[in-house]
């Protein structure tokens, strides 16, 4: 599949709020050693178009940032979980807790990576990556913002490998 077909492919997944296959082929032409770089982009993204700051999640941005910080990607999980289900039990499934629970989602997301790109024998799901992006789509979706969902469309291409 040449890379406009598979490109064109993705996107029409994406406009179609199919976020999880639109990764499935955005993440086939990502390398592993490249998708904590780019997963941190998005996970700034989410952060800054929802106004959700919390220094764990800025902790989990550096560490994907930092190539000598990904072997932290599985505490830094383990910690966004904790949030997560506290979330989860405390969450009156208002816009605002659908937003932050995506948010929170992509930073688990971005850990998993993180600490996937270090080829650990107990590596998370091979997964991860696709995550990203449904998680992504679904921060989107929670926006009446066209400009919004093509940005984070960009940053989603990204870094991708053309062929």
């Amino acid at each position: 599949m040449n890379a406009c077909n598979w490109l064109n492919e993705a996107e029409q997944h994406w406009v179609e709020n199919r976020g999880y296959e639109a990764g499935v082929l955005i993440c086939s032409h990502l390398p592993i050693s490249a998708q904590p770089f780019w997963a941190a982009r998005i996970l700034r993204l989410v952060m800054e178009k929802s106004g959700v700051s919390n220094p764990l999640l800025t902790e989990v941005e550096q560490a994907a940032l930092t190539t000598q910080k990904w072997s932290s990607g599985h505490r830094l999980f383990s910690k966004v979980r904790d949030i997560t289900l506290q979330h989860d039990r405390n969450s009156r499934r208002a816009l605002e807790d659908d937003i932050l629970s995506y948010v929170l989602a992509v930073a688990e997301q971005t850990a998993k990576v993180t600490y996937n790109a270090t080829s650990p024998f107990d590596a998370f799901d091979d997964d991860s990556c696709e995550w990203v992006v449904a998680m992504l789509r679904g921060v989107v979706s929670c926006y009446s913002d066209d400009r919004f969902g093509e940005q984070a469309w960009q940053v989603v291409c990204n870094g991708i490998k053309l062929s």
